[in-house]
């Protein structure tokens, strides 16, 4: 698990550092999914999402991770 930490802090850190963010972090992808309700031939019974790069997800979670675990660490 620390070796995956450090990967990612490296990447948030040269990213940081550079001021330059991957072209794939910046796009998502927009899709449609049918609500649980209606007829799916209606396009007002669909709702869009957007999907994300798995990277930049994974990166975020860290980031959340590390803070409760340093909160926790403090009390």
């Amino acid at each position: 698990m620390h070796k995956i930490n450090a990967l990612f802090m490296a990447v948030r850190t040269v990213s940081i550092k550079t001021g330059q963010v991957s072209k794939t972090w910046k796009m998502s992808k927009i899709t449609t999914i049918p609500k649980k309700t209606g007829v799916t031939s209606d396009p007002q019974n669909y709702r869009q999402i957007s999907i994300e790069s798995c990277l930049e997800k994974l990166i975020l979670f860290n980031i959340r991770m590390n803070n409760i675990l340093n909160i926790d660490k403090v009390k």
